[in-house]
């Protein structure tokens, strides 16, 4: 069986605020053509401190995020193929749908999975598969 080519890359606005704040984790991992993006909390990148903010803010501040990852890993938000949600409370759904805003047609496969806790105080998740080459 080959060998898969793995690293990780560095993301200088996140990768200390994700080891910070949630153990040994790294923002994005890359495996040959996957770029994996890490469920990273809406942490505030220049001060890694958790900003309250209304329930339609988070999943812009998580675009920036995954911006900021997967340029390192040479993808991008068009190469996306899935993308997994987590939410505290299923009636938030409609205010964090990224899905029509930001991605064309056909839109990446996605999951939404309730969540009953977090280890901070946000109320989203949201991890990223993309291809990068």
């Amino acid at each position: 069986m080959p060998r898969i080519d793995t690293s990780i890359p560095r993301v200088p606005a996140l990768t200390p605020v994700a080891r910070r704040n949630t153990g040994p984790t790294q923002p994005v991992f890359r495996a040959d053509d996957l770029a994996c993006v890490s469920g990273l909390p809406p942490v505030n990148p220049e001060t890694g401190a958790y900003d309250t903010l209304p329930i339609d803010a988070p999943p812009r501040r998580m675009l920036d995020h995954l911006r900021s990852c997967w340029e390192p890993t040479g993808s991008a938000l068009k190469r996306l193929v899935r993308r997994n949600v987590s939410c505290s409370n299923p009636a938030y759904f409609a205010a964090i749908e990224m899905g029509p805003k930001y991605f064309g047609a056909p839109r990446p496969a996605r999951i939404f999975m309730y969540t009953l806790g977090w280890f901070g105080p946000f109320d989203l998740g949201i991890h990223r598969v993309a291809l990068t080459n």
